[in-house]
């Protein structure tokens, strides 16, 4: 029978840039439409600016409060 170390699975490093930025995408594609029907912010999931937008609900909702028109 494998112990409880064997069984568990190494993280992703932390560099793998890729898988990060899929799951930016990911996000705003799922956050965008709300966001946007909600506060008229739109996010591209191509901005720059995205690994400081996301980097914690905090960050978020300011970036939210300044950019938003509703």
């Amino acid at each position: 029978m494998p112990d409880q170390a064997s069984l568990k699975q190494k993280p992703a490093p932390l560099a793998d840039v890729g898988l990060r930025q899929e799951l930016a995408i990911l996000f705003v594609e799922a956050l965008n439409l709300e966001v946007s029907k909600r506060y008229g912010v739109q996010l591209r999931a191509d901005s720059q600016e995205n690994t400081q937008i996301f980097r914690s609900l905090r960050h978020l909702a300011e970036h939210i409060a300044v950019q938003r028109t509703k």
